[in-house]
């Protein structure tokens, strides 16, 4: 069963992934790896590949996420600049986790400087308040819980609960990072 992960209509402007780019990378998986695995082939690649998307959204919205802390470090409260260094330094690891996900189905994990921004579906932001940082912030959270949630049930139907759960736990996650954020905003 495959899941499309850029036709999420409630976040439309942050969206940048095509259909063309998402079925690219799953042909260019194809290629790099022979598959020995229970998982039927077409759905080990599918899920590798959204994998892949979850891992590049993940280190596209901890840039975000950073680069919000860095950018506006005088004007933040100690509450908020904790809050985002709080989030920053939890999806560091959960980076790390994606990655272990990936390599064990046996794909290498993308390469962050050819593939992250190339395959995220966050667009990029240019340098812009920080109340409309944070709704940026509060947006892609709330995206990349979203897509982890598909791949999750996409991991489920193919069999690989390790995947599933990871992917369960990354939605709630950024579920929570995305009410944080906005509870910070409206308090």
């Amino acid at each position: 069963m495959t899941y499309s992960l850029n036709n999420n209509q409630d976040y439309p402007q942050e969206t940048t992934v095509t259909v063309d780019t998402f079925n690219q990378r799953i042909n260019e998986l194809k290629a790099q790896v022979d598959i020995h695995t229970t998982i039927e082939q077409g759905e080990h690649i599918t899920l590798v590949s959204g994998l892949s998307q979850i891992l590049e959204d993940t280190y596209n919205i901890y840039c975000k996420t950073h680069n919000c802390r860095w950018q506006a470090a005088e004007s933040l409260s100690d509450s908020l600049d904790e809050l985002l260094e709080n989030q920053y330094t939890e999806m560091t690891t959960a980076i790390e986790d994606i990655t272990a996900r990936i390599r064990a189905l046996g794909i290498p994990a993308p390469d962050p400087h050819n593939e992250f921004l190339r395959l995220s579906s966050m667009a990029e932001t240019a340098e812009v308040p920080i109340e409309n940082m944070i709704y940026s912030l509060i947006t892609g959270n709330e995206q990349v819980s979203y897509n982890a949630l598909l791949v999750s049930e996409q991991a489920e139907v193919a069999g690989y609960s390790l995947a599933s759960k990871l992917l369960t736990e990354r939605s709630q996650i950024h579920q929570q990072n995305a009410s944080l954020l906005r509870n910070y905003i409206n308090g």
